[in-house]
């Protein structure tokens, strides 16, 4: 199992925007894009709260991506983008389900 730390730093990226290192996580060290921290949340729950459009972008890109997947209060990415006013990051997220 990846570490706690790693998980961590990869979400952090996702949270700040950081499409490199992103990249870096899924790309070369090849982590989960649905991997969930201690409250449940996913890249995508980070990004979308952050309206991080750039990261939820690549993302959404991501073979296996799923969007539906809830964190440990019930929440989807959806809800994260909702709740923190990131219409932007919203937005993204509604096209793709709706394609």
């Amino acid at each position: 199992p990846i570490e706690k730390r790693m998980i961590q730093h990869f979400h952090t990226s996702c949270r700040k925007n950081d499409l490199s290192m992103t990249k870096l996580f899924l790309e070369i060290i090849q982590m989960d894009p649905n991997v969930q921290g201690q409250s449940g949340m996913t890249a995508l729950h980070f990004a979308a709260r952050s309206g991080c459009t750039d990261v939820i972008q690549y993302l959404l890109s991501q073979e296996g991506i799923d969007v539906d997947l809830k964190d440990k209060f019930d929440n989807t990415p959806q809800d994260a983008a909702r709740v923190n006013h990131q219409t932007e990051a919203l937005a993204l997220l509604e096209d793709f389900i709706a394609n």
